[in-house]
């Protein structure tokens, strides 16, 4: 990635670095429309956490969330895009103009492509914020360093949770699922939870958590405990709009065109209860033609 360039004349910004942002950095680059595109973590957004990515055309045996990144990224070096690694936020639409501050720095703009994905919900038991703190809960899987924990306790029901467990059992670590309800999950994930051993502790609550000589120690409303030397948390997700100054003054229609004219949004940001890879990469596409009609 780049730092902030200090003369910006590119007229398009993208906020994000996923499938659905490269996609259309991608058509924008293909069309010769300028633009920038920025990331505040790193280039593949939140495919990174993907075990296996098995729906995504063009890989008989699926691929793996990391792989599909490398690759991506790869793609944009090989069209010599550069990502800005930073922050954008405080982003409107004033006077026909895009404003934007990236890190910071206040920028101008023709066309915003809001392509941000979601961020996590926080699980909202005692004790999380401090695990969180101490390095030993995690939200990403991505940003979870195996090689320091043996036992794990994934919080959660549904694909994600599953996908996480699985993420884990294949690192060769101990892994137990913790549901408030019965699995949500596709078949797929379920089976395959099976074959790896995966404990499951359906109807489970967790009440509290505190850390003990290095450990994590659960207790659930039903009474049982647990132990673990890592969490990770995956209790659902909402769109991340941080990025937008005035979001109550924008209307999002179904195609990621908005009342703004000028913003577009692609990707899981737009339909954050989907979360595809194929579906982000078409919005992405989607989002850049749209923004094209601007320069004709």
């Amino acid at each position: 990635m780049t730092s902030v360039r200090k003369n910006i004349k590119d007229k398009v910004l993208i906020v994000g670095a996923g499938p659905a942002g490269i996609s259309a950095a991608l058509e924008l680059n293909r069309r010769g429309i300028p633009f920038e595109i920025v990331e505040k973590n790193k280039v593949g957004g939140l495919a990174r956490n993907a075990n296996l990515i098995r729906n995504f055309p063009a890989f008989p045996d699926g691929i793996s969330g990391m792989k599909l990144s490398d690759l991506l990224n790869k793609q944009m070096k090989r069209h010599s895009i550069k990502v800005i690694n930073g922050i954008a936020t405080e982003i409107e639409c004033t006077d026909g103009k895009i404003v934007a501050k990236i890190s910071g720095k206040q920028m101008t703009f023709d066309a915003a492509i809001i392509s941000t994905g979601t961020i996590f919900r926080k699980a909202g038991f005692p004790g999380e914020d401090e695990i969180f703190a101490a390095k030993k809960l995690f939200y990403e899987i991505a940003d979870a360093d195996f090689s320091s924990f043996k036992n794990f306790i994934v919080i959660g029901g549904g694909d994600v949770a599953f996908d996480y467990a699985i993420s884990v059992a294949e690192a060769g670590k101990s892994v137990s699922i913790l549901l408030r309800n019965e699995p949500k999950c596709i078949n797929f994930l379920r089976k395959n939870a099976e074959k790896y051993g995966i404990k499951l502790f359906p109807q489970t609550v967790v009440d509290r958590a505190k850390l003990d000589n290095g450990k994590i120690l659960i207790s659930t409303r039903s009474g049982k405990k647990h132990t673990a030397d890592c969490i990770i948390i995956a209790v659902g997700r909402t769109a991340d709009m941080l990025c937008l100054k005035n979001l109550d003054e924008i209307e999002i229609f179904p195609d990621g065109s908005t009342s703004a004219e000028k913003i577009f949004f692609a990707g899981d940001v737009l339909h954050p209860d989907v979360r595809q890879v194929g579906i982000a990469v078409g919005d992405g596409i989607r989002a850049a033609c749209n923004v094209a009609k601007f320069f004709k």
